[in-house]
């Protein structure tokens, strides 16, 4: 099985390796339409929304032990939901915010977590060692 990230777990930030994402199979970059990515401080949430495009991120081989401790992480399915993106032959998991974001949440702007935080010098989202 397959998930795709876009947030924190995202090679080279804080959740990384704290969820063994580095002992996992790196398959691509991706970009994934119609979910708009939201700063709720410390990780993002997607949101749906028919208008957002090219939200990015990686796609990781992974094992069912490994989807638990990531629905976890994203209190799934009380936090948020997961649905099966369509690749093809490739069907990854992807995680988004359930409900609707509330006034003063600000919008990512170009849809991608690791470019924002390092534009916005967010480096204490990035581990100490980079």
């Amino acid at each position: 099985m397959h998930v795709f990230v876009y947030g924190s777990l995202r090679k080279g930030m804080h959740n990384y390796e704290r969820y063994g994402l580095d002992n996992c199979e790196y398959l691509g970059n991706a970009t994934v339409d119609n979910l708009q990515l939201y700063d709720f401080g410390e990780f993002p949430a997607a949101i749906a929304d028919t208008e957002a495009t090219d939200l990015a991120g990686e796609i990781y081989k992974i094992n069912k032990r490994r989807l638990a401790e990531l629905d976890i992480l994203e209190n799934y399915p009380h936090g948020y939901d997961r649905i099966q993106l369509d690749f093809g032959a490739m069907r990854p998991w992807i995680y988004f915010m359930i409900g609707r974001v509330g006034k003063g949440v600000p919008k990512i702007e170009g849809n991608d977590w690791c470019k924002y935080v390092l534009e916005e010098k967010r480096y204490n989202l990035l581990p100490l060692y980079l």
